[in-house]
């Protein structure tokens, strides 16, 4: 039974996400993403969360394999890569990540993963990644929750 005195009707949720948009606006400008992903249907899964967290304008481009993504690179800096964490047949973002590096990439990259383990995620974080993303995490807030935390003001230590 819904309590119309005790349940906010979402009202909480649509608050919190409306901040985060502010909190957004707030940050440099982030108009080109990369997505490296050899699965067509998780990378749009991304590029709608992206579009929705930072505005229809951005361009997100889309590499379905390593060398792709290194020419894309190459051809103009993205301000974050969203990396696969197993691109078929061979390559993974332990693999992948130096390759990026050697390309002239410098920014942040953020690993996406739908298994992830605690050791490999410190591997990956070792190897360089500003982030992981869980697959089943992939909407609007979270993406816009981690270009907060990439891009935002550093807090105080």
């Amino acid at each position: 039974m819904i309590s119309f005195t005790t349940d906010d009707f979402g009202n909480g949720h649509m608050r919190a996400r409306s901040a985060l948009a502010r909190r957004i606006r707030d940050l440099p400008p982030l108009d080109d993403f990369l997505i490296i992903d050899d699965e067509p249907s998780d990378a749009k899964w991304l590029v709608s969360s992206l579009k929705l967290a930072c505005g229809h304008a951005v361009q997100v481009r889309h590499a379905r394999s390593l060398g792709t993504a290194l020419d894309a690179i190459k051809s103009a800096q993205p301000n974050l890569i969203f990396l696969d964490d197993r691109i078929s047949p061979v390559d993974s973002a332990l693999t992948s990540v130096p390759f990026i590096r050697r390309a002239g990439y410098g920014g942040p990259i953020v690993i996406v993963s739908g298994a992830m383990t605690r050791q490999r995620a410190v591997e990956l974080l070792r190897t360089g990644a500003a982030a992981i993303l869980h697959k089943d995490d992939i909407e609007s807030a979270r993406v816009a929750e981690l270009l907060l935390a990439i891009f935002g003001p550093k807090s105080p230590r």
